[in-house]
């Protein structure tokens, strides 16, 4: 291990040191250049004061700080160890780090979880952050130490459903990819005379009626409107009546013919299941 890198690696792991990141760095610079002008300019014209004792003070700090907090130069080697070192402090503070679904969904346990994750890995995310500005010190990106990166999810493509029922956000109950691949053909399928079947079949009339011939009719109360031309048809009632349908999947020519065709089917089921019950009894 080189010498810079060690002198980095412990300095890093020092309670209370940070490293300057770029902006505040030149922001340290930029404070430093404007009190070295300040102190100049009472000098030169002669002005003696507290100010001017202030200022000296002010450089000084700053000047202290920059020398300690500044980011050092470092060659291939040194960078290479950093590296490799914030790959086993990530590996550390993954561990038992609470995942992202558990964090917003606030499950039951998770604020304990937290607060116990954190304070056994303080030191570790403090020296985590300092070396990244190490390695990364031209950096912009807000983000850089933002320790919320190394955060695990349980979400994942083809990954099971993340509902919990006792978290303050529970989420919701769906089939993971995987699952969707499995389901059963008939799953799929919407019975027809469910409310669902009932839209999709009114959306296919429609469809089919597009572009066909239409005719006037009179309502009861006297208005004209326009239907499809549909040709004529026998009543399935058996009253052998021929009626022009209003809708392609009209089947009878009047609601007297539906229920009469729909009193005969009840009264045939009730005729077949008095047989059934006889028949069992013989036997």
């Amino acid at each position: 291990m080189t010498q810079t890198a060690n002198d980095v690696l412990k300095k890093a792991g020092t309670p209370g040191h940070t490293f300057l990141r770029s902006e505040e760095r030149q922001d340290l610079e930029r404070d430093l250049v404007s009190e070295t002008e300040r102190i100049k300019h009472a000098q030169y014209f002669g002005v003696t004061s507290t100010n001017i004792g202030e200022s000296f003070a002010n450089k000084r700090r700053i000047q202290e700080r920059i020398n300690r907090e500044v980011v050092p130069d470092l060659d291939g080697e040194s960078k290479d160890i950093i590296a490799k070192e914030i790959e086993v402090i990530e590996g550390k503070i993954r561990h038992g780090m609470p995942t992202r679904e558990a964090q917003r969904r606030n499950e039951v346990g998770a604020v304990h979880h937290h607060i116990t994750w954190e304070n056994h890995n303080k030191s570790r995310i403090i020296k985590w952050k300092n070396l990244k500005k190490v390695l990364e010190n031209d950096s912009d990106d807000p983000d850089l130490c933002n320790v919320e990166r190394l955060r695990p999810t349980v979400i994942t493509t083809g990954g099971t459903s993340t509902f919990k029922a006792d978290a303050q956000i529970s989420g919701h109950v769906a089939l993971s990819e995987s699952a969707k691949e499995n389901v059963p053909g008939f799953m799929d399928k919407v019975p027809e005379g469910s409310g669902l079947g009932q839209i999709i079949a009114a959306d296919k009339v429609e469809e089919s009626t597009v572009g066909m011939d239409q005719i006037t009719r009179t309502t009861a109360t006297g208005r004209d409107v326009k239907q499809p031309a549909f040709e004529a048809r026998e009543c399935s009632c058996g009253c052998a009546k021929v009626f022009i349908p209003k809708i392609a999947k009209a089947k009878f020519a009047t609601s007297a013919c539906r229920s009469r065709f729909y009193s005969k089917q009840q009264a045939e089921k009730k005729r077949l299941a008095k047989q059934e019950a006889k028949e069992a009894m013989e036997v």
